[in-house]
């Protein structure tokens, strides 16, 4: 994602993730109360092949 569209989405409440070993984002609450990850449609075919937890704990 470019510079811009980062720090728009962090403007607006979006916070970005790494789920399932990819690069995802979490809308704030009043878009989506359970604040599912969405992934970019370009990584949607790679989420089946993946078996890792499904968010990073950063080590």
């Amino acid at each position: 994602m470019c510079t811009f569209h980062h720090h728009w989405h962090e403007r607006y409440g979006w916070e970005s993730v790494m789920a399932r070993g990819l690069p995802a984002w979490i809308p704030p609450p009043d878009i989506d109360p359970l604040q599912h990850p969405i992934h970019h449609s370009k990584f949607r075919a790679q989420l089946d092949d993946v078996q890792l937890p499904l968010f990073d704990d950063g080590s």
